[in-house]
């Protein structure tokens, strides 16, 4: 009887072992891709407040503050002025650690962003942006 209790016990221990071979990836996957959700939305959003901000004040000068990211690399943007329009742009490198993604996609992603601002109506389209943020925070 207790032969059969200590192989069960050893039994416990291979499965284990066996179902973290695959949990600990997907956990450390799942990391990333938090990583990765957050920094595209930061660039976004960065990228339409620049265009809005830029569409305001047509002296404005292009001095986008990139920090905060979180996993990206080679971050860069400007801001470009046209006639009717201001357009903001946002690029970023996202590294992927691991052999297998190195294999498959060459270990990073690209993350762009465009955002585009008519001059012409640009107070309200911030008033609308603000009131989508107050409602989101309430």
């Amino acid at each position: 009887m207790q032969k059969i209790k200590r192989d069960l016990n050893g039994s416990f221990t291979v499965e284990a072992a066996l179902l973290m071979t695959v949990l600990i990836p997907l956990l450390t996957a799942l990391i990333y891709l938090g990583f990765y959700q957050h920094d595209k939305v930061w660039i976004a959003n960065k990228t339409r407040t620049e265009a809005m901000e830029a569409a305001l004040d047509p002296y404005r000068k292009n001095q986008t503050d990139w920090s905060g990211m979180l996993a990206c690399g080679n971050v860069s943007g400007g801001v470009k002025r046209g006639k009717n329009k201001v357009t903001a742009t946002g690029k970023a490198t996202f590294r992927i650690p691991g052999f297998v993604a190195r294999f498959f996609m060459g270990g990073q992603m690209e993350i762009n962003s465009k955002a585009e601002v008519s001059v012409k109506n640009a107070k309200k389209q911030i008033q609308k942006y603000r009131n989508l943020q107050r409602a989101g925070e309430g």
